[in-house]
């Protein structure tokens, strides 16, 4: 190991992306999506009806909002025609009358079972009466059941149901945990009378439990978890059904009387029941007879009772579902049965549970109540945590109380940290973890923080890191479908892709009104959320896998501290909709057009996030923030660039990617620091501002930028607010060293040393992680943009991670046999980024070296911006050469152009001079879409025994414009360029000329 590297630990990263409810959707793989029916002309007239049986079917589908369309039915008229469709087309279920033509009905489905044995077949009956003349049930071996079809299309409902039931219910219950009904009934007219009822009830309370899904895949789980209903027609199938899934039963539904040991019992119910109780006390059972006289002896069983006949019956039947079996509203009652209040929801339980008296909560315990309830709402999770406690292992029901709010609590975070939650008025509070707003997309950094999100959850970080909190701040996505509306409903398509200038199309947005329901929404945000803000654009084309779109559109940053919430809302409307107009500014159609990319076919979502940090007098800003990278574009030492950069500074990340003074290093070797390996080097090149929020200001103009509402503060400000404890270290002026505490009389030296030289804070360790799990996943480099706060006094830290994205290095590893020879070169660099060989260039743009000053960079910039327009007119690609950070907005590091200024450049070039020696920043924004698009980015430091340009070649060559900041020439002869992204060399050559 080398000396400055940090130690190393084993990471066993998830191999896949799996959805927290992914097990779901291999529920209820059986589906019957093809009938064929057999029925005969006759037959098929009475159940069609003039042909409604096909729509009667589909409308039952579509009342209770089925996730799947109803199945396909064909109809052929004999056994000939049937035995023939089966040998040609699979079905999944085969419904038969008993006129099927020549053949009679045993030998018919002897046939079919021949063929294909394991789908089921049904007899449907037309009338009761038929139900005596029936053969033998030893002779009707090969029909899977019988139904009695009365008139009401839901028996279709009931038979595919069951079907699908049968066949799914050994495997759902062993992978998914669902429960199980129990129906045991031997008559034919009542089970067909009743089983489309109980379905059709399921289905509703399913479809209301599925209501109350936070997302997608929450209200599949719910869906595809439901109940199912198994059929006996005897005891000993009622005892097996029962010892299979004992710990499944979620109910019971039984006729009194029937078969037993080869006859017809007339208190077989009675024994079954017997029977269940011996385990299962409290099960909710329902014993259904057509003789009345059975109701006492049925109470005394603590079970209910229904008249077969009763006029009332199938309110009965609702009542025992949403009571009984807690399918419905949870009602919690005193020990008279008297109701003291009702949730009808799980988030309206969790509010209320608190009030409840403990011997209340003591006396659902003790039945098992809150357990059947989530198992019966889809709550499989949590309902599996609280089933196997009882009562009896808590001292008081005030500790089954904060049992089950402990239970909920982290029920709730877990949902937080993995799920996306769809937005829901109704239960939105202060924490709701990652929310969506909308049907459309989340948008590439919407997508990426859900994706990180998601592995976080599957890593479990709390094992890795235990003192740090490493998560994204809460988060609500506005969905692209909210952009479209807007622009739709107030026209703004065809003025936003005309030529109109940035203020102009600022000024008209923010004049339009936004769709209805969003505003109702901001609204009860805002009425929530009293944290300051980060309102970020996340446009379905930034952050993507082969174009960044890097600091293209706009973000802003609100205090959400005014007095009115009427202005608060106001504020954040007018952050949505510039976002939205810096879609089409002028800096996004160049850049989207040099990719090869039409503006037009952008749509925007928003990212609304807590900004993380703390209040410090009239500023918000995090102790420090930071941009990682997998890839180090510049080691040093015994550097890699597969061991990755980092770049941190103290406050909002704004100053890093605006390319501010930050200090870099690479996390596995954090304490090799040539920024600060002396103290002259530290003086120059360490922070001396920070960036924060400023608060209490009622009178900001967001029409004036992005900064708007940020101000800058000496780095003695972040000393008096007390961040800089194990942040900084002091300048011994005296002695000329580094001391690394703060001293009072000495200058502040911003070093991290306990993050990155002692190793207090786990820093680098969680960088190298999440850079190397998000490179894992992505398939490439990775980036990632994040912001601390520490609480020394607790020990307890948080790690929130902002912004993820693929960093796309063009063409990186591509294979070139280049022939560099830098006396050859009139310009050379050893820190050249991009790939690849161009030719027929002629043009070359740069800086006057005796005329720079670092205070005219934004005059510089206007210049060079000129010299490009006229250039890309002109369709001439160019070399551009200047001293410093390019693409910075810190004005005195560098000079401050924005694509646009400089979108036709081919290669550019960063050169140091005598009195101008500035490290360039790999964390700006600039810097990561100039990599993405291909274009090379030479480095050439001051007096370098290496790299070099040839100044005396350039003052040779013919000047086509000479402005007072910058010199545009032409060489008579073209040149070439030639890079080689893997060993990171590039030169400029002149074809056929010598130098």
């Amino acid at each position: 190991m080398c000396p400055q590297e940090t130690s190393k630990f084993q990471l066993d990263f998830p191999k896949d992306y799996q959805n927290r409810f992914h097990i779901f959707y291999d529920l209820m793989e059986f589906r019957v999506k093809d009938v064929l029916l057999v029925s005969s002309k006759y037959d098929n007239f009475i159940l069609e009806e003039d042909g409604r049986l096909s729509e009667e079917i589909y409308t039952v589908y579509s009342d209770l909002n089925l996730s799947i369309p109803p199945p396909r039915i064909t109809r052929v008229a004999t056994a000939a025609e049937a035995i023939q469709a089966v040998k040609k087309h699979h079905f999944d279920l085969i419904i038969t009358m008993r006129r099927v033509g020549d053949i009679d009905l045993v030998s018919f489905s002897r046939k079919i079972k021949e063929i294909v044995f394991e789908t089921p077949i049904i007899l449907l009956l037309t009338s009761y009466s038929e139900i005596p003349n029936l053969p033998s049930r030893s002779k009707l071996n090969n029909i899977d059941k019988v139904f009695v079809f009365n008139g009401d299309s839901d028996i279709f409902l009931a038979m595919i149901k069951l079907i699908e039931d049968s066949k799914n219910v050994f495997h759902d219950t062993k992978v998914g945990d669902v429960r199980i009904i129990i129906v045991v009934e031997d008559t034919i007219q009542y089970y067909s009378i009743f089983l489309p009822i109980l379905y059709k009830e399921l289905l509703a309370q399913t479809q209301k439990s599925v209501e109350e899904g936070i997302n997608l895949s929450h209200k599949i789980l719910k869906r595809r978890g439901r109940s199912k209903i198994v059929l006996a027609e005897t005891y000993e199938e009622a005892i097996e059904y029962y010892e299979s899934f004992k710990d499944n039963i979620l109910g019971l539904i039984s006729d009194i009387g029937f078969p037993k040991n080869g006859t017809k019992d007339f208190s077989a119910g009675y024994d079954l029941v017997e029977k269940i109780r011996e385990e299962h006390k409290y099960l909710p059972v329902l014993l259904q007879s057509s003789d009345p006289s059975n109701k006492e002896k049925v109470k005394a069983l603590d079970s209910k009772f229904v008249h077969k006949n009763s006029p009332d019956y199938l309110r009965k039947i609702r009542k025992f579902f949403s009571e009984s079996m807690l399918f419905g509203d949870f009602i919690f009652r005193d020990l008279n049965n008297k109701e003291m209040a009702r949730a009808t929801s799980v988030s309206k339980f969790v509010k209320i549970l608190p009030i409840i008296p403990a011997e209340i909560i003591e006396f659902h315990g003790s039945r098992n109540d809150f357990s059947n309830w989530l198992f019966a709402r889809g709550e499989h999770k949590i309902a599996r945590e609280l089933a196997p406690f009882t009562v009896e292992e808590f001292a008081s029901g005030d500790q089954i109380k904060k049992f089950l709010i402990d239970t909920f609590k982290k029920r709730h975070q877990e949902f937080q940290r993995e799920g996306i939650s769809e937005f829901n008025s109704e239960i939105f509070d202060t924490n709701p973890g990652f929310v969506r707003f909308g049907n459309g997309s989340l948008g590439g950094k919407g997508r990426g923080l859900a994706f990180i999100r998601s592995l976080l959850y599957q890593e479990d970080t709390t094992n890795l890191f235990p003192d740090i909190d490493i998560s994204i701040p809460e988060t609500i996505v506005i969905c692209t479908d909210l952009f479209d509306q807007f622009l739709e409903e107030n026209d703004l398509h065809e003025i936003s892709l005309s030529n109109i200038s940035d203020k102009d199309l600022d000024k008209l947005f923010i004049s339009k009104k936004l769709p209805e329901r969003l505003l109702k929404a901001l609204k009860l945000i805002i009425k929530n959320w009293k944290q300051p803000l980060a309102v970020r654009s996340s446009s379905i084309l930034e952050d993507s896998q082969f174009q960044p779109f890097a600091g293209i559109y706009k973000t802003f940053m609100l205090s959400n501290d005014q007095s009115k919430l009427k202005m608060r809302v106001e504020y954040l409307q007018q952050a949505i909709k510039l976002i939205y107009a810096s879609s089409f500014s002028n800096i996004a159609k160049t850049y989207a057009k040099s990719l090869g990319q039409k503006i037009e076919i952008e749509k925007m979502a928003i990212v609304i996030q807590q900004i993380v940090g703390k209040k410090h007098e009239n500023r918000f800003y995090p102790d420090f923030s930071g941009v990682g990278k997998s890839y180090n574009f510049y080691p040093v030492s015994h550097q890699k660039p597969e061991d990755g950069v980092c770049e941190i500074a103290i406050g909002l990340g704004e100053h890093i990617v605006r390319g501010g003074k930050a200090l870099f290093f690479s996390p596995k070797f954090p304490k090799l620091l040539p920024q600060v390996s002396t103290p002259d080097y530290a003086l120059k090149n360490t922070q001396t501002e920070f960036i924060s929020l400023a608060l209490k200001r009622n009178n900001v103009n967001l029409l004036d930028g992005e900064r708007a509402t940020l101000e800058e503060n000496t780095i003695q400000i972040a000393k008096d607010d007390g961040v800089l404890n194990w942040l900084a270290s002091s300048y011994d002026i005296q002695n000329n060293r580094i001391i690394d505490s703060l001293v009072n009389k000495y200058p502040v030296l911003v070093t991290f040393p306990f993050i990155l030289k002692y190793n207090k804070i786990s820093i680098p360790e969680i960088i190298s992680f999440l850079v190397k799990i998000s490179e894992e996943s992505f398939g490439f480099t990775s980036e990632i943009e994040f912001a601390v706060n520490l609480d020394l006094k607790t020990g307890k830290h948080e790690f929130k991670i902002l912004q993820i994205r693929p960093l796309i290095i063009a063409n990186k590893n591509s294979e070139h046999d280049f022939d560099f020879n830098n006396n050859k070169a009139i310009i050379y660099s050893s820190k050249a980024l991009g790939n690849g060989i161009y030719t027929n260039l002629s043009d070359i743009v740069f800086v006057k070296r005796n005329t720079f000053d670092s205070s005219s960079t934004i005059e510089i910039r206007d210049e060079i911006a000129t010299i490009n327009q006229k250039l890309s007119s002109e369709n001439k690609e160019y070399t551009l050469i200047g001293p410093g950070r390019w693409g910075t907005k810190e004005r005195f590091l560098g000079i401050p152009v924005v694509w646009s200024d400089v979108h036709f450049a081919r290669v550019i070039i960063e050169m140091g001079l005598e009195d101008f020696q500035i490290d360039p920043s790999q964390g700006m924004h600039f810097f990561v879409n100039l990599i993405s698009t291909g274009r090379g980015y030479f480095t050439v430091p001051f007096m370098s025994d290496l790299d070099r340009i040839d100044w005396k070649y350039l003052s040779t060559l013919e000047i086509i414009e000479d402005l007072k900041y910058i010199t545009h020439v032409r060489t008579s002869n073209p040149y070439t360029i030639k890079i080689d992204g893997r060993k990171g060399r590039g030169q400029i050559e002149i074809v056929s000329e010598e130098i």
